[in-house]
């Protein structure tokens, strides 16, 4: 591929990350959703604990003491 002297590197470089961060996101949702699907009792853990660990780094343990 040829570029004419007034396009610079940005001119490629923005789509080529665009897409590398579009398909990035795309194949980790397929990867969550398709791991739902098949064990989906692992939410009834995953969520309490994801909803715990936000909780504990927002409010921390050394507030309370």
């Amino acid at each position: 591929m040829q570029a004419s002297s007034d396009l610079s590197i940005l001119d490629f470089d923005i789509p080529y990350s665009i897409t590398f961060v579009a398909s990035t996101a795309i194949e980790i949702l397929v990867v969550i959703c398709i791991m739902v699907s098949v064990t989906w009792q692992v939410l009834i853990v995953a969520v309490p604990a994801m909803v715990a660990s936000i909780y504990v780094q927002v409010y921390p343990l050394s507030k309370f003491f």
